[in-house]
């Protein structure tokens, strides 16, 4: 996730050279947040239901729209990034499209909700809307204390709960296909069976989840009609009793969740060891695949992409650095020509023997370029009319606007000499408008839009970036608002938005005349085309002791900043079922770290936390649950983890609070100890 300050590089060293701008009096640039939600509604298939978002948590309405024949809506947001509830409601021309293609009237009552994050992206958000997403919409209101302002972290946990249950994601699986059509069904079939209202089943299976647990008369009803129709889920194998596993191990913020211990209790010990031992099968073959692996020279899939990704950005951010270097060089040019009062102007440009430039004055506020043999480097550039002095170290404007279109080189002769791939200068497109708005004397803010940055078959585009500065050129700090990007780079598609909502004075700190962020909201995706694996994160990061430290502290490579960080993400891997991932992480200035992790996917969900006293995590307790309440206790003491034994010392698993293997070393490898004498790596 550090990955992202590349992307932040890349955006800031193409705007903050980007000086001058066409004055005007025109009125403040605003650029709109567009996202866009979309997704299936379905009962049976929902047509022409109304769709309907609003802001969480204050209920204001932010667009409606009705779903199609397909029962398919897609719905643009404009101007506000955060929670959103999406709610499909029937009036008397909504009707339900059932399998053999025939309609009857919709339900009056039907009202499913499900929730998204806008985020400005350019691609869409997916946001299916059915019982199950009902049903996670109506625990997370629970786990948010029965509060309407839902958070994020509580739909992701009370997702996961209703996934961990039925055996699917219900926001982004079709609701329309496999096996969750099927349990669609199943609720249409107790509904009939039991002659009540398909609004009525769900809500009433809503209030038993609610309860902290199942196992009332109608959740039994459903899972055996879940059965009938020959799915297996979670639900069923414990025919209709069943507990989510952030219930079992307490991160329930419910109050109904004190009287929850435990589910299955009557697995014996053997069937308890064969569920740990397919706990850490999981552990190693998907969980630790996301991540470091403990083995050498193995890194996990989130390690793995999240390098190729960076690599690839490394090298288009050279991309970027050269194109504000020459893009720099031509200004130059042109503001010396205006300073002269001349319409043309030859010089040299750039490193070694350099490049010969040619400007030309085309109107008051354009100029053309042309360098490089046979004018491979050819453009044009927007300026001010007035003379440079005038606006570049002062605030002596209202607006200024600033556009360039046309080629520039890839690399500089540094470049060139310093990479024995890179033979020449290449060539890449450089796009973009900026808006420079006067705030107050002493503050402006720029607007980038439309920003591209393009060579052969990679681009990254800037739909919008916002910063705001004391003055356009030299100013005593910048502060980077948002920046929204999207494109290609090596084999990675991407699309991602980064707001930071909060800066604070640090009147210690030299560097960015002592402004520093507060917080960081980072959401987006990156997908690998040769392999087609995605990752897509939301990431919030504070920065806890920024007032407290001095430039020197700050510039000292062993500082490492206190920060309190939550991800919420997906991970999309080929031939693998798509995977949740719920962490947060936390470190102290007594060096202490706390680290919690849940991971799902279809058929499997493990929870694993820990405590840390050491930056390195050489000292602490780490803990690894499932659903049925098999528990692993790690005690690490530097860097090593304490054998357990019979009595319950060290680090031993369990089932219920009885032990059913100790972990010790054999061999140096970590192993678990079972009771009925069998053994198992752990990694």
């Amino acid at each position: 996730m550090i990955k992202i300050k590349f992307i932040l590089l890349f955006a800031i060293a193409i705007l903050f050279s980007a000086c001058g701008g066409g004055s005007s009096s025109s009125p403040a640039v605003v650029v709109p947040v567009e996202s866009t939600i979309e997704g299936t509604a379905i009962d049976e298939l929902i047509v022409n239901g109304i769709i309907t978002a609003y802001k969480n948590p204050n209920s204001i309405k932010l667009g409606s729209i009705r779903t199609d024949e397909n029962g398919s809506y897609e719905m643009t947001i404009r101007d506000y990034l955060g929670v959103v509830v999406v709610e499909v409601t029937c009036d008397k021309d909504s009707k339900l499209k059932r399998d053999d293609g025939t309609f009857i009237d919709c339900p009056l009552d039907t009202r499913l909700r499900t929730m998204s994050v806008t985020s400005g992206r350019a691609t869409s958000l997916v946001a299916h809307i059915s019982p199950l997403t009902e049903m996670a919409y109506q625990r997370a209101k629970v786990l948010s204390g029965g509060s309407s302002n839902i958070s994020v972290t509580a739909f992701e946990q009370a997702r996961a709960e209703i996934g961990e249950t039925f055996g699917v994601d219900p926001v982004n699986d079709s609701p329309a296909e496999g096996i969750y059509d099927t349990i669609i069904d199943s609720i249409h079939n107790v509904a009939e069976d039991n002659n009540s209202s398909f609004q009525e089943v769900v809500d009433a299976f809503a209030e038993d989840s609610n309860d902290g647990s199942v196992g009332s008369f109608i959740s039994q009803e459903l899972a055996n009609a879940i059965s009938n129709n020959n799915v297996s889920n979670n639900l069923t194998e414990g025919n209709g009793e069943y507990l989510p596993s952030s219930v079992v191990n307490g991160n329930d913020n419910s109050s109904s969740s004190s009287n929850a211990t435990t589910t299955n209790p009557q697995l014996s010990n053997m069937e308890a060891i064969a569920k740990a031992k397919d706990m850490f099968t999981n552990l190693r073959t998907k969980t630790l695949s996301i991540v470091d692996y403990e083995s050498t020279n193995k890194d996990g899939t989130l390690d793995v992409e999240l390098r190729g990704f960076s690599d690839a950005l490394n090298k288009f951010t050279i991309y970027g650095e050269t194109a504000s270097v020459y893009k720099t060089y031509i200004l130059n040019v042109i503001f010396d020509a205006l300073k002269l009062g001349r319409n043309d102007m030859s010089d040299i440009i750039g490193d070694g023997a350099g490049f010969a430039i040619t400007v030309t004055k085309r109107s008051a506020t354009i100029w053309s370029y042309r360098f490089g043999q046979n004018d491979i480097y050819s453009g044009t550039i927007t300026i001010p009319t007035d003379n440079p002095d005038v606006y570049m170290d002062s605030n002596n404007y209202s607006q200024l606007n600033f556009e360039f279109d046309g080629t520039l080189p890839k690399y500089r002769v540094v470049h060139i000499n310093n990479n024995d791939d890179i033979s020449d200068s290449g060539v890449q497109r450089l796009v973009g408008k900026i808006v420079v708005d006067k705030l107050s004397d002493s503050e402006i803010r720029t607007t980038l839009t439309n920003g591209t940055l393009s060579s052969d078959n990679e681009e990254i585009k800037i739909p919008k970036m916002v910063d705001s500065s004391s003055t356009l050129s030299n100013g005593s700090y910048d502060k980077l608002e948002e920046i929204a990007f999207n494109g290609v780079v090596g084999d990675y598609n991407f699309d991602g938005r980064i707001d930071v909502s909060t800066y604070m004075h640090n009147d210690k700190v030299v560097e960015n005349s002592g402004y520093l962020p507060k917080e960081i909201a980072y959401n987006g995706y990156i997908l690998n085309n040769l392999n087609g694996t995605q990752i897509d994160a939301r990431i919030i990061a504070e920065w806890k002791d920024l007032l407290l430290n001095d430039q020197a502290t700050i510039d000292n490579h062993s500082y490492n900043p206190l920060l309190d960080v939550t991800i919420n993400g997906n991970i999309k891997v080929v031939n693998q079922p798509e995977s949740t991932i719920n962490a947060s992480y936390e470190n102290f200035s007594d060096e202490h770290r706390d680290i919690s992790i849940s991971f799902q996917n279809d058929d499997t969900i493990v929870n694993s936390s820990g405590s840390f006293t050491t930056p390195k995590g050489d000292n602490g307790t780490f803990r690894v649950s499932n659903h049925i309440g098999i528990y692993a206790q790690f005690i690490l003491v530097d860097n090593r983890v304490v054998e357990g034994n019979i009595n319950g010392d060290g680090s031993v698993v369990k089932k219920d609070g009885d032990i059913i293997g100790m972990l010790e070393y054999r061999n140096d490898i970590l192993v678990v100890n079972y009771t009925d004498g069998s053994f198992e790596s752990i990694f």
